[in-house]
């Protein structure tokens, strides 16, 4: 079995003369135009993966289902995902052109030449774990299917890969042992090791010294995350991917407080903090064969200087590509506030939420809508009422337009890992 890195969390698996290719992400300016790969990846030959047999995608999230990639992909290679309780991956993956394979949760599927998948959901599933999890409880009786991130364990027989992708280890802990259980060893695990969170750069309540402390925190928390992967799973060969991006355009100033730690300090330290495993790291197009237990060519890593000179060179001229659409006015984002808030209190009934927090959005004018967390409606004001508990967010217009026009135009959760939206919360809790 042969591990070949593109970038981020994009991998070819080849086995027995079968190849699959996991999370493709290949083309910058994925998250509406504000992240953009690192290393850069120019002028990728997309011709070379016409002989790829499968594609999988383990959830919805852009640097994984990166449709501007997805585009310039061969229609004809089939794509395995779980399946989901909902069908929104299926069906924007079918818009595509794709023919889309849903597989059973914790079934092992042969492909082709004794090479089989198996697909989980980060949180399969422990009944003590649902409570914590949005969207579980009441609502779902099948709990595993409202995760949207997944894990897989491809295997030829001979030797066993498991790809955790996006995973939260506190959730998924037992379908790690569910796998465990079932494959009794692992010979290679593909981990994360950094989180891609809006927190702390787009949160306004911090001075930027006190960004950097909060940001040594969560690095941190990712830094545990994906230490407990491996000493869980004990592989005998691990390597971290994912996390290898820079926000480009005006966000670029962000960077400095983003709470992404350093693949190579990271997989170091792992090294040094456990025996029981070795981690590797492979550059763009290198492969790790675990028969021979080689990689093609040793690891090279950039240095902040180089990393710094492509920001400045480059990235900071990037646009969003909602730059160009027209300024909105004040009575459409009211009109369209008024229509998504019907949604947003159906599911909201739907889970049974309530919370004293209320939401308030920046609109044109000086003037905010307030929302209600608790069945209170929605109004629009020119003032905050900050005797109350409140969570202030600030977008741009022509951004909170395409999102309050649904999901097929701007989502929120792809805004805020853009980090297109600025928080700010009273009191202040993470």
């Amino acid at each position: 079995m042969k591990i070949t890195h593109l970038n981020g969390g994009c991998e070819i698996i080849e086995s027995n003369n079968v190849k699959i290719l996991t999370d493709p992400w290949l083309v910058d300016g994925e998250y509406y135009g504000s992240w953009y790969m690192y290393p850069p990846l120019p002028n990728f030959n997309f011709t070379s993966l016409n002989d790829i047999d499968y594609i999988y995608i383990s959830h919805i999230h852009p640097d994984h289902m990166s449709k501007l990639t997805l585009d310039k992909l061969n229609k004809n290679i089939p794509i395995l995902i779980h399946k989901f309780s909902t069908n929104f991956l299926k069906l924007n993956l079918e818009k595509l052109g794709f023919n889309v394979i849903e597989l059973e949760s914790n079934t092992r599927t042969h492909l082709k030449n004794n090479l089989y998948i198996n697909i989980l959901p980060s949180g399969y599933c422990d009944p003590s774990l649902c409570s914590k999890s949005f969207g579980c409880g009441k609502l779902e009786t099948n709990f595993a299917s409202t995760i949207i991130d997944t894990l897989c364990v491809i295997d030829d027989g001979e030797y066993t890969l498991l790809n955790v992708n996006d995973c939260p280890y506190s959730i998924s802990k037992f379908a790690l042992d569910n796998v465990l259980q079932k494959y009794k060893k692992i010979d290679f695990l593909l981990t994360g090791y950094t989180g891609a969170s809006a927190y702390p750069q787009c949160f306004s309540n911090y001075s930027d010294s006190e960004k950097l402390i909060k940001s040594q925190e969560q690095k941190q928390y990712y830094y545990d995350s994906g230490l407990n992967f491996i000493n869980h799973c004990k592989p005998k060969y691990f390597m971290l991917h994912a996390g290898t991006f820079i926000l480009g355009g005006d966000l670029a100033k962000l960077e400095p407080y983003k709470a992404i730690n350093d693949i190579k300090q990271t997989l170091d330290s792992y090294n040094k903090v456990q025996n029981s495993s070795k981690g590797i790291l492979l550059n763009s197009y290198s492969t790790f064969d675990l028969a021979t237990q080689t990689q093609t060519s040793p690891y090279t890593h950039y240095t902040p200087q180089e990393k710094q000179e492509y920001i400045n060179n480059t990235l900071i001229k990037k646009s969003p590509i909602f730059e160009s659409d027209p300024e909105p006015e004040l009575l459409d984002l009211i009109n369209l506030c008024n229509i998504s808030y019907k949604r947003f209190e159906s599911k909201r009934t739907e889970l049974n939420l309530y919370n004293n927090t209320k939401i308030y959005i920046q609109l044109p004018d000086s003037c905010f809508a307030e929302i209600s967390f608790n069945g209170g409606g929605i109004k629009f004001s020119y003032e905050i009422n900050k005797q109350s508990n409140y969570l202030l967010l600030s977008i741009s217009f022509k951004l909170l337009k395409r999102i309050l026009l649904g999901p097929q135009h701007a989502h929120w959760n792809n805004a805020e890992i853009g980090s297109f939206i600025t928080y700010y919360r009273s009191p202040v809790i993470y």
